[in-house]
């Protein structure tokens, strides 16, 4: 049986690469293979004071 953990990270986005592959800025920021991650949703969107995109996900990752 696999078991699943959802984790919640708030990243900022470059302009020029917004919107992003969140599962892949997911596996990225955890350090792990993206097939591992079973999905992403963006939580929240805003603006930083730079105007950069930061979102918040939330990422649903298979554990072992």
């Amino acid at each position: 049986m696999t078991a699943y953990r959802y984790i919640v990270e708030q990243i900022r986005i470059a302009p020029e690469d917004y919107p992003p592959d969140i599962v892949k800025v997911c596996a990225q920021r955890l350090g792990i293979s993206s097939a591992r991650v079973s999905s992403a949703t963006v939580v929240r969107r805003s603006i930083d004071a730079r105007r950069r995109p930061v979102l918040v996900l939330s990422c649903m990752v298979e554990v072992d």
